[in-house]
């Protein structure tokens, strides 16, 4: 490559980070102001997703609600304790197995939950409206590239 594709190639990665940047920054500031008005925070609304969606009666064991977040298990932890004190989910040791530890949304959890979720879907509609469907499908797919490329599963 030369030096002024080389160039103009920086300037291209360095935009579309700065770009790519700005509107995560935006886009979460938003939820995260839905989620405010619910007293979660939009670090604790993917727990609240996984409870709500599960088919378990019983609960989710702690490990899966961990593995359902893009975060460590210290941090499902941490959210987890949080969602308890406010009331949105409980947690309690399973009964086949002492070592496994299952938490269940509440009714005010998933009252919350339904709440959020559907303002969540209206500032969705708001965010990605200047795209055409096609465009969004093209954007998820660019996105994936990049989220997968150290994988090489894109």
């Amino acid at each position: 490559m030369n030096p002024i594709t080389t160039h103009r190639l920086d300037e291209l990665y360095r935009d579309a980070y700065l770009l790519g940047t700005i509107v995560a920054d935006q886009n979460r500031l938003e939820l995260d102001q839905v989620c405010h008005k619910f007293h979660i925070s939009i670090a604790q609304y993917p727990v609240l997703w996984t409870l709500c969606l599960s088919d378990s009666d019983d609960g989710v064991p702690m490990s899966e609600v961990a593995d359902g977040l893009v975060t460590r298990a210290a941090d499902a932890t941490r959210l987890v304790d949080r969602l308890v004190e406010g009331g949105f989910v409980t947690r309690q040791q399973s009964v086949e197995d002492r070592r496994k530890v299952l938490v269940r949304a509440t009714s005010k959890g998933r009252k919350v939950f339904e709440s959020v979720t559907a303002e969540i879907k209206d500032v969705h509609h708001e965010q990605f409206a200047s795209l055409s469907y096609d465009e969004v499908k093209t954007l998820i797919n660019l996105l994936n590239k990049l989220v997968w490329r150290a994988e090489g599963q894109a």
